[in-house]
């Protein structure tokens, strides 16, 4: 009705009144760099000491500035302190970002590593003004050195949110430049002006760049003005507190090493050829005396015990068309030379490093110790030698000698329920897990039992074994965090004690102290009882390793089967068998030859103790154990440079 107006309607007028108003406002907010002025003072060590002095011109309400400063070109970024030009008081440094509209953090500034940069953020509150900020940090490994000269190739900026309506660079030298050389880069026609001021210093000067653009310099002078040797001091001073972590680790290795072989020197007695093992320790047992844990040929000598006491028979499949041994030493350098590439790449893009010399003291630091652990591992587990032998094992259940609890595991292992026969090297991965499995539960009761029964160890061989997993856990750990994060130790942090350091130096005394820990009281020492043990374990490896000597005297053919068990554990099998290659060994009753051509009833006593330890062994491990500017420059194709703006 007339005169009536509904509230629908005066709602509709509000806005569209409003509207114009906000969207004017909203398009009235802007921002730009009047001035982007910066001051680069080379020292003697080829560190910069940088300046930048950062004239914002705001239009609208603004409350937070950053900075980005990419690591692109140099080795860290460190010293990194923003100032409040206007009173010449720093700001405030806060160890985590804030928001810029709570009124609590402005004055403040916080520092952090991304994507390859050193980030600054700062807050405050200012409106239709104009204000500078002075940022200051040291550049470290950013000047370039040639045959001829040395240079300082920089991007002042690339990819800032606003424009630029003049930049202006200073670059002093630490002493008079001979040879000057200079050049702007930048991408347009800025301009651009170069002056010397005096003769050892260039300024560069620039106009009106637009949003994103870039904006390079470069100074060149001649060879000696800068000290190169003090240059890699310095690198070191810089990484000191990286390498610092590392060397506390290394430091409690080497002391646990020496303090291993200190008390086997101690303990160690005169060692006597004794002609037999000790009673009712069997070939494992002698392997965790003498080696202090399983080996990769415990097992392959625990089922030549088995067979031999009859449990099992071992079918030889050989054949003369088997391949012959791989190059496994081959493929494992050439695997570790591409892995440790990629790790060269990994730590200098994930720290934001492109230097040599910071990539090659973090290679020496980590890849060398990490490549050599991974060339065994490729060698030996990835790359394994392949066996010219082939063989089967069968069970033979109507057996009345018992099994201990570890044999009885690894037998059910091999012979799964419903299962008679475990052929080396064609097995499903399914019944590969479940081998795995059971020879990790055989290999703990064997420890078990070796404690309980016989109390040879001061501390359970298990137990010692958890320790040191978790050891190896946290290492991994460690290293895994140093490689990857150790970028963010590029912004040295003025104040606050829980920095990016002190967590890798606390991460590295925790691994100096479980390593000490574990050698000194969590290690599987033997007591009194086990070292004598030990003693006459030694002494029987003694006889068998010299057995030649004895070869006429007491020597008999059955000696070989009943004691390669025990030759096998110790490693000297070869020398074993050597001993009985003149002597007329009969084929045992558990070993039949089923390849085609073969003569039944032979038997060589080498052939089967390399042949057998060696197929079954890597079965096992399949299964999952064990003077003139240099040429070529363009606008940001220097180092550092980054982005920056207000919001």
């Amino acid at each position: 009705m007339r005169g009536r107006i509904s509230v629908a309607g005066l709602i509709l007028g509000l806005v569209t009144l409003t509207f114009p108003f906000v969207a004017a406002a909203q398009a009235d907010r802007s921002y730009q760099y009047d001035d982007f002025s910066v001051h680069y003072t080379v020292n003697k060590d080829a560190s910069v000491r940088v300046q930048e002095d950062l004239t914002y011109s705001f239009q609208g309400e603004y409350h937070q500035g950053y900075r980005s400063l990419s690591h692109k070109g140099s080795d860290a970024i460190t010293d990194v302190v923003l100032t409040d030009t206007a009173t010449g008081k720093p700001l405030t440094y806060v160890s985590t970002r804030q928001d810029k509209n709570n009124p609590a953090s402005w004055g403040t500034y916080t520092i952090y590593s991304q994507n390859g940069a050193t980030d600054i953020e700062w807050y405050y509150d200012l409106k239709d003004t104009t204000h500078t900020w002075t940022l200051s940090y040291v550049l470290h490994g950013a000047v370039s050195f040639y045959g001829d000269h040395d240079e300082f190739y920089w991007n002042l900026f690339s990819g800032l949110n606003a424009p630029v309506a003049k930049a202006e660079a200073i670059v002093t030298l630490p002493e008079d430049d001979t040879v000057p050389s200079a050049l702007w880069y930048v991408e347009n026609e800025h301009q651009t002006a170069i002056s010397r001021p005096d003769a050892h210093t260039f300024a560069f000067t620039a106009q009106e760049f637009s949003q994103g653009a870039s904006a390079t310099i470069v100074a060149g002078w001649q060879k000696g003005l800068v000290d190169k040797h003090a240059y890699y001091l310095d690198a070191l001073r810089i990484y000191a507190r990286e390498l610092l972590p590392i060397l506390l680790i290394f430091v409690s290795l080497l002391i646990s090493w020496l303090y291993s072989r200190i008390s086997e020197h101690v303990k160690k007695s005169v060692i006597v050829a004794e002609y037999g093992p000790p009673d009712a320790l069997t070939p494992a047992m002698a392997a965790v005396i003498v080696h202090g844990g399983v080996t990769k040929k415990t097992w392959a000598a625990t089922i030549v015990d088995l067979a031999i006491r009859g449990h099992v028979t071992i079918v030889d499949e050989t054949t003369s068309s088997s391949k012959r041994p791989s190059s496994r030493l081959s493929y494992g350098f050439i695997a570790t030379i591409v892995i440790l590439i990629a790790l060269t790449v990994v730590i200098c893009v994930g720290t934001g490093m492109s230097n040599a010399v910071t990539g090659t003291i973090l290679l020496l630091v980590i890849g060398v110790p990490l490549g050599c652990a991974l060339f065994v591992f490729l060698a030996m587990k990835v790359f394994p030698m392949r066996s010219r032998s082939k063989y089967s094992i069968h069970s033979v259940p109507s057996v009345t000698d018992p099994l201990r609890a570890y044999e009885d595991t690894l037998y059910k292992g091999l012979f799964p329920e419903g299962k008679s026969v475990f052929t080396m090297r064609s097995q499903s991965s399914s019944r590969q897990n479940t081998l795995h499995a059971e020879a990790s539960k055989a290999e703990q009761e064997l420890y078990d039992e070796m404690q309980t029964e016989h109390q040879f160890y001061r501390i359970s061989p298990a137990w010692s074994r958890r320790w040191w997993s978790a050891m190896h856990v946290l290492w991994i750990v460690f290293v895994l965090a140093f490689t990857f994060f150790s970028g963010n130790v590029s912004a040295a942090i003025p104040s606050g004690l829980l920095t990016s350091h002190t967590l890798f130096l606390a991460g590295s005394i925790l691994v100096s102290l479980f390593i000490l820990i574990y050698s000194f009281f969590f290690r599987a020492n033997l007591n009194a009882a086990g070292e004598a043990v030990r003693n006459k374990v030694l002494s029987f490896k003694l006889y068998l390793e010299t057995a030649e000597r004895y070869r006429l005297q007491n020597l008999t053919p059955d000696m070989f089967q009943k004691y390669l068990p025990y030759a096998m554990v110790f490693g000297v099998e070869k020398k074993w068998a050597a001993t009985f290659a003149n002597i007329g060994v009969e084929s045992p009753t558990w070993y039949v030859v089923t390849a085609p051509g073969a003569v039944p009833g032979t038997f060589s006593p080498e052939a089967f103790s390399t042949g057998f330890s060696a197929s079954f062994s890597t079965s096992l491990s399949s299964s999952g154990t064990g003077g003139a500017i240099s040429g070529g420059g363009f606008a940001g194709g220097g180092g550092g440079g980054g982005g920056g703006g207000a919001s």
